[in-house]
């Protein structure tokens, strides 16, 4: 607690994991670096079919971003993580003496002394096998590989910056090898199987190797990175002696002991009068009762009392010693409170959620170069596919909405360029660009096809309208033939050339009817044209009135008729004449039903200086 410190990685690494898995906010800690930079990954590109397969090869065959997430903790938690790409291979052994190969799988073998032997199928000779391991082009078996920092060792050159990584195979791959099981040794590479056999390391080829690595000090073990943990070591220590010295004053304080004995009471002393055996025994009996009825009231002789021992544990606790510890080690950590306890909340100026963002825009650069500078590069150049680039999406952070508000701003005042504003926003200009020129396009695709359809809706309802008119047309030919029809069967002839008008001043005292608003002709006399439809009905009313009239009413109505509407006269004479066999009847004249007005598009015109 007071000068030890580790003084290698691995002794450093081992403290590290061990407290990641038995203090909580250590832990959780860890998993939020580990997993808040990691946002979704982004594949730029002009080619929408290339786009569209990396994205299929970054975010569902191989989850990068859940990938990242888990080399994040070991990132963190051993301020290391290293990375490979495992590239399948099919393995097949060769007779050595007829040179017939076949899978690994379909052969019948034994693996002693690191050594595949068995019977030929071709020669039927017992042979050692030779080993050919032949690369799988299977995208969907390759698997990014994270190896454990303990098993890691690094030569690192100060002077010129190299790194040699290598790996001690763990034992119990070593066990596995030396048994010869064959779903390890099959799939394994040779070069596995040599270095177990020789006792020697694997030494990492720098292409296949991806070394995550935190900021260290410039010290002897400058080609690590230095764990987040590091700093908080002590603290860890002094807050498990604390859990452990809480943990024994729980178990001796935390529940009393409770002491019944009978109390003496004036000059009855209990213990010279009583039997204190048969008392004991009631006392317990009583307690039995009360456990079985809560409700239960005992009767003792005497007094009773009783005294406690321990129960201190409140005074003992040490929780504002546990907790104030707890704070320090997130901070050790560079890790907000607020993060693990909730209620963040920071203004656009907090010094601690610029640092904590800095922090993470390392590890999100690291990350993004592993992908772009690691893992792209390999599968392009594996599975001949044209290499990309990846962005994250923008890491959220709480002052963010400020600024992107101010940069919108300035935007819409055109004293920020808009591709300015999308590099702030972790966007891509161009790409961003040809995006929204494709959305005009296939916009104004659509915008034609609507304005095509409504033009073709506009031209169908205008054939139907025309359609309309002329069917109008025909039928008001229609019922213009059957009035004509009728005309006929009453032996009425009707020029339809000529206008029918009737005297406004006859017709009100004929029929009693409105007779205002009246046409007038060219020499200034009123007139009602009436309707071709209603002449039946008209001349058969007038004749009636005619009849009903006297002599001299019937000469003037003549008269008139005669000089002001001779056609309505010479109708109006041939329906009397029809009438002669039923003169005398004496019925009252019918007013007409259907208004005698023509509509207004058929107004004569008016008399010049006739006044409205």
């Amino acid at each position: 607690a007071g000068t030890y410190f580790p003084e290698t990685p691995k002794a450093l690494f081992r403290f590290c994991r061990y407290y990641y898995y038995t203090v909580g906010i250590i832990g959780a800690a860890v998993d939020v670096h580990a997993a808040y930079p990691v946002t979704d990954i982004v594949v730029d590109d002009d080619d929408k079919d290339l786009r569209a397969k990396w994205g299929s090869i970054v975010n569902e065959q191989f989850k990068l971003k859940s990938f990242l997430v888990e080399a994040g903790k070991d990132y963190v938690t051993f301020g290391n993580s290293f990375i490979s790409l495992h590239i399948p291979f099919q393995r097949w052994l060769i007779c050595p003496d007829c040179r017939h190969k076949e899978p690994i799988e379909t052969i019948t073998y034994e693996f002693k002394n690191f050594v595949f032997q068995g019977p030929c199928k071709d020669c039927g000779h017992s042979v050692r096998y030779q080993v050919e391991d032949v690369t799988i082009r299977d995208l969907k078996r390759v698997n990014l590989i994270r190896w454990s920092p303990e098993n890691i060792d690094i030569e690192y050159n100060p002077i010129t910056g190299d790194h040699v990584y290598r790996y001690s195979i763990p034992n119990d791959i070593r066990r596995y090898v030396a048994l010869g099981r064959r779903h390890i040794i099959e799939r394994i590479p040779l070069v596995f199987i040599e270095a177990i056999r020789d006792h020697q390391p694997i030494i990492f080829n720098p292409k296949n190797i991806y070394h995550l690595k935190r900021p260290a000090l410039a010290e002897k073990n400058m080609g690590w990175g230095e764990p987040a943990l590091i700093r908080v070591l002590k603290d860890t220590y002094y807050l498990m002696v604390l859990r452990k010295a809480r943990e024994a004053v729980a178990h001796q304080h935390i529940v009393p002991l409770w002491v019944l004995f009978p109390q003496p009471h004036g000059e009855l002393n209990p213990y010279e009068h009583l039997n204190l055996a048969e008392w004991r025994g009631r006392l317990e009996e009583e307690i039995k009762k009360w456990r079985q009825d809560p409700n239960y009231i005992p009767i003792m002789p005497i007094p009773l009392g009783f005294q406690f021992i321990g129960g201190t544990f409140k005074s003992l606790d040490t929780t504002p010693e546990v907790q104030n510890l707890l704070l320090n080690i997130l901070a050790g950590m560079n890790m907000p409170q607020e993060f693990i306890y909730g209620g963040l909340q920071y203004s656009g100026t907090s010094f601690s959620i610029r640092m904590l963002a800095n922090l993470f825009s390392s590890y999100r650069s690291q990350m993004l170069e592993f992908i772009n500078g690691f893992f792209i590069p390999r599968i392009s150049e594996t599975f001949s596919i044209r290499a990309v680039k990846c962005h994250f999406t923008d890491l959220k952070l709480a002052d963010d909405v400020q600024k992107k508000t101010l940069l919108l701003s300035l935007n819409q005042q055109n004293k920020l360029s808009t591709s300015t504003l999308l590099s702030e926003l972790g966007l891509d200009a161009a790409m961003e660009l040809g995006k929204v020129k494709e959305e005009m396009k296939e916009q104004g695709e659509i915008l034609a096809r609507q304005m095509v359809a409504q033009e073709r809706a506009r031209a169908d309802a205008m054939m139907e309208n025309v359609r309309g008119q002329i069917r109008a047309q025909l039928m008001q030919q229609q019922i213009a033939g059957e009035v004509q029809q009728e005309m006929a069967s009453q032996n009425i002839n009707i020029d339809t050339t000529r206008e029918l008008r009737i005297n406004p001043k006859l017709w009100e005292s004929l029929f009693k009817a409105d007779t205002t608003h009246p046409y007038y002709d060219e020499s200034g006399r009123p007139f009602f044209v009436i309707n071709p439809v209603s002449i039946p009905e008209t001349v058969a009313s007038l004749a009636k009135a005619l009849e009903a009239a006297n002599k001299r009413r019937q000469a003037e109505i003549l008269s008139e008729l005669q000089s002001s509407m001779p056609v309505l006269y010479e109708l109006v004479q041939g329906q009397m004449q029809a009438q002669l066999p039923a003169a005398g009847k004496r019925e009252a004249l019918p007013r007409p039903k259907i208004d005698m007005r023509p509509m207004p598009a058929e107004k004569p015109p008016r008399r010049a200086g006739s006044g409205g």
